[in-house]
């Protein structure tokens, strides 16, 4: 039988003081809904995820795109399995067999494929029916181990399941014990199988060579009280990754495990603080070398649904590889495994050397550098070297040159402090000949080893012919100033008397405004016509003001704009909610007293607010509740006492009860009504609560009035065949089953029956002789209409 133990999922990874960085990326969420124990297969760039239970056993299956993050629907799992069902993947092709549902385990196969996106049955599983097995998958042929049968004892048979020939055949038992919940995976042409429940946690690990059926011993799995309780592995190029499952303590890992391959060993990689990884029961699988973990049960035991990628890396970080002399740079190292120790070397920086995680270096001298970490981490030392280039020098970005010149002379201008130059006008020289004809400004992106920089110069032209321009907005809207700039002069006089270049103006009604420039070569004038456009008068009204929640409310729009047209409406309901129509209903479900605000746009972008301060009040409403008594309620004691326990904070106003049985009413306001019922049966009284507020709830609560179950056992009987009491029989009410025997004084069965209506005639087991005169034993069993079942032991009189 499973074991209900809940273990934590370990891929949990410590704080950044200790490690360098998250690995773990959340992705989308299983479209199936929450559950656990579930199966899944990878194929090219997608997965394939389904099955396992939520309280209900479940025969669903999504694909999820690796690429776009997206999931997708496929047809329903055909089998029987769908709790802990064995799934793997061959030649581009999904498998999923084996599992337990409510009828028990199963061993029929199924095969998926994508390009006819239907299952097809495929030989059933000769073995022992099973749950919780395990399989590996080395070319065509997956191997299946262990597993269990509801027990202990579990199993440690071996089987595997050749696609080209579409049979199994079975092999050389694990020998590692009858387990379940093993530690299972493949990389290259060998098989990995260890620990495992049998029950209680084993330390042990196997590697399987499919030439010869052999398996060997190798290093076990480094917690020193075993791995078991479905732990879920994933294999990324010649590593395997071991992340869930729990001890032989009942406590979740909180350490993920990773083996080389390379090198034959086991070390710890880093787990995560994230409590949203705190999972259990849940399935893993393997995509371009990245692991994924999907569905499961969090501590609290309800059921999950979101998808998370693992991404290992051992790299170094650095701020800058290019800088200038003096400038600092940051290392750091951004392994996602557990290190114990670094070994930094900074061969012309200072410090030549540290020992901790996170150095900070700098280099007085420009020149080339290496820096190289010798990192002590899982799955052995690892050494990454990275290049710094320091130059020396510093940005020196003003342009020189004049920033006036005569309408048809020249300008040179030049920038410096770069090593290479870009102007706008397309010269790459560090110095160009302008001549511009009216006042332009220049702009030049200087390249230097330490930087990059954008500086610009004007260059003014004077002239004899002055062109005067006003700079502005040619529509403001009513009770908004305009800023107006004239340009082309040395000096300027508006008709406002301003002298200055920049004005600002508020003008009530559309109003025409005049400049003259003036510069050394004399002078000349410019107009600018403001339009000023009117603003909407806001204003709207409601059906109503004051009601229950949930309040739904008819705002209509009695704005104004004499000429120009209303083009957008912006409501705010007073609770954060806000709507972008003319005429909205809106609905409050929270109580309370909320302020209207609409605010109008014109077609000129001119608008107006309006608020109404607490212009609506949503009052609560009352929570309907009763009570009543007796529980049960019998047909001999058919009269209920009910008793209404709503609250409301403003009052209960009125009561209006139904008994559920047809009869009237108790009338209006009965808090504590008396209701007697003429029948067995289920009958669902209602209680409809009104508040002072005028607002309503309801509440029906069911009960069922219960017939009386009766059992009458005469004493004595005379079968002397005068039609008078001439069979022993009991008789009763409400009796769903019956079973009488009678003996004899020394214990010889004379009669049995099945059925009330049947009854003893005296005789010996139907026989034509009527037994003598004498006290005999009767053991009666009946069941009652509530599957109750009653016992009866005693005698009856047998006279003639």
């Amino acid at each position: 039988m499973k074991r209900i133990v809940f273990y934590l999922t370990v891929c949990l990874f410590y704080s950044a003081n200790s490690y360098a960085q998250n690995p773990w990326t959340q992705k989308a969420n299983f479209p199936g809904g929450p559950r656990a124990f579930t199966s899944a297969f990878t194929i090219g760039h997608y997965a394939f995820v389904g099955l396992g239970y939520n309280g209900s056993y479940l025969y669903d299956f999504s694909k999820w795109n690796e690429t776009t993050n997206t999931w997708s629907s496929i047809p329903n799992y055909p089998g029987a399995g769908s709790y802990n069902a064995t799934a793997f993947t061959i030649e581009g092709k999904g498998y999923v067999c084996l599992g337990l549902n409510g009828s028990g385990t199963t061993t029929d196969m199924w095969r998926y494929d994508t390009i006819t996106n239907a299952w097809t049955q495929m030989a059933t599983f000769p073995g022992i029916k099973r749950y919780d097995c395990e399989a590996f998958v080395i070319g065509h042929k997956a191997y299946l181990v262990a597993g269990s049968i509801s027990g202990p004892p579990y199993l440690q048979d071996v089987w595997v399941y050749d696609a080209h020939q579409n049979t199994w055949t079975q092999k050389a038992n694990w020998p590692g014990g009858q387990v379940e919940e093993v530690i299972i995976f493949a990389i290259g042409n060998h098989g990995y199988v260890g620990d495992g429940w049998y029950p209680g946690c084993t330390q042990q690990m196997f590697e399987y060579d499919t030439t010869n059926d052999s398996w060997t011993s190798i290093a076990a799995p480094p917690p020193a009280i075993g791995i078991t309780e479905q732990p879920d592995t994933w294999v990324a190029g010649s590593k395997a990754y071991v992340c869930t499952g729990g001890n032989c303590n009942a406590a979740g890992l909180r350490y993920g495990w990773m083996y080389d391959t390379v090198t034959k060993s086991w070390c710890e990689f880093n787990d995560i603080s994230a409590s949203k990884l705190s999972r259990g029961n849940g399935v893993v699988f393997t995509i371009n070398n990245h692991g994924y973990f999907c569905t499961g049960q969090d501590t609290n035991l309800r059921y999950l649904d979101d998808l998370w990628e693992y991404t290992p890396s051992t790299k170094i970080k650095v701020s800058d590889t290019n800088l200038c002399a003096t400038d600092s740079v940051s290392f750091s190292d951004s392994t996602t495994y557990i290190a114990s120790a670094w070994d930094w070397s900074f061969p012309g920086g200072t410090p030549a050397s540290s020992h901790s995680q996170n150095p900070k270096v700098y280099y007085s001298h420009a020149g080339t550098y290496t820096a190289t970490l010798m990192l002590n981490a899982c799955g052995g030392d690892d050494t990454v070297i990275r290049t710094i280039s320091v130059i020396g020098g510093t940005l020196n970005n003003p342009i020189q040159g004049n920033s006036s010149v005569c309408s048809g002379g020249m300008d040179i201008l030049t920038a410096t402090g770069g090593t290479t130059y870009l102007w706008s006008n397309g010269a790459t020289t560090s110095s160009i000949t302008v001549s511009p004809s009216a006042t332009t400004t220049y702009s030049v992106h200087i390249s230097s080893g330490c930087g990059n920089e954008d500086t610009n110069f004007t260059v003014h032209v004077d002239s004899s012919a002055v062109f005067p321009t006003i700079i502005g907005s040619d529509t403001i809207c009513s009770g908004f100033p305009d800023i107006l700039t004239a340009t082309g002069g040395e000096s300027y006089l508006w008709s406002t008397g301003s002298t200055a270049a920049t004005i600002t103006v508020f003008p009530s009604s559309t109003t025409t405004y005049s400049v003259k420039v003036t510069n050394e070569c004399g002078s000349a004038s410019a107009d600018a016509t403001v339009f000023v456009a009117p603003a909407p008068v806001s204003l709207f009204t409601s059906d109503i003001r004051t009601g229950c929640a949930p309040l739904c409310i008819q705002y209509r729009d009695l704005s104004t704009l004499p000429e120009e047209k209303i083009t957008m409406w912006r409501w705010a309901f007073g609770n954060g909610d806000t709507l972008n129509e003319e005429n909205p209903i809106y609905c409050y479900h929270d109580t309370g007293t909320f302020s209207t605000s609409l605010t109008t746009v014109s077609n000129n972008g001119c608008s107006s607010t309006l608020k109404i301060a607490n212009m609506i009040t949503v009052f609560r409403k009352p929570i309907a509740n009763f009570i009543y008594t007796p529980q049960p309620v019998d047909i001999m004691e058919p009269t209920v006492q009910f008793a209404d326990e709503s609250t409301d904070i403003y009052g209960i106003s009125y009561r209006w009860w139904s008994f559920g049985d047809g009869v009237d009413t108790a009338g209006v306001d009965a808090q504590t009504p008396k209701h007697s019922y003429m029948d067995t049966g289920i009958y669902c009284p209602e209680l409809i609560v009104e508040n002072a507020r005028g607002c309503l709830d309801t509440v029906t609560n069911c009960l069922f009035v219960e017939p009386l179950y009766t059992l009458y056992i005469p004493s004595a009987f005379s079968p002397n065949g005068d039609g008078l009491n001439d069979i022993f029989a009991a008789k009763g009410t409400y009796i769903k089953s019956f079973e009488m025997y009678v003996f004899d004084r020394w214990g010889m069965e004379l009669f049995h029956s099945n059925s009330i209506s049947q009854g003893w005639d005296g005789t010996i087991k139907g026989g034509n002789v009527i037994s003598q005169e004498d006290s005999y034993v009767y053991k009666i069993t009946v069941t009652d209409w509530g599957n109750t079942q009653h016992y009866y032991i005693g005698e009856v009189t047998l006279l003639k």
